[in-house]
């Protein structure tokens, strides 16, 4: 079987016009278009992946900070910081899971 050109055409027109019907919310066969709803949770699940996405991947001045303060021999590594950020993850991944 051969396609012609002129069917191909035919076949984008015709595609065309059902992608131009679609803000009426009717297609030439007279069918509605498919709809998808999304609930509260997912989008506040991706309004938080789209915050974190504009975040730089690398806080340089808290780096340099750090580094100062490692150099200058200041830095205090504090073990209930430590202890509550891990469990701040564990929640937040727990949460994340659901």
């Amino acid at each position: 079987m051969k396609i012609s050109s002129d069917q191909i055409q035919r076949v984008l027109e015709t595609g065309l016009n059902e992608t131009d019907k679609i803000g009426t919310g009717k297609t030439s066969m007279g069918m509605k278009p498919d709809q998808a709803t999304f609930s509260d949770r997912a989008r506040e699940i991706d309004l938080a992946l789209s915050v974190l996405a504009k975040q730089p991947e690398v806080r340089q001045d808290k780096v340099d900070a750090l580094r100062r303060q490692i150099a200058d021999g200041t830095f205090k590594v504090s073990a209930e910081t430590i202890a509550d950020n891990l469990l701040s993850e564990a929640r937040l991944t727990q949460l994340l899971k659901k």
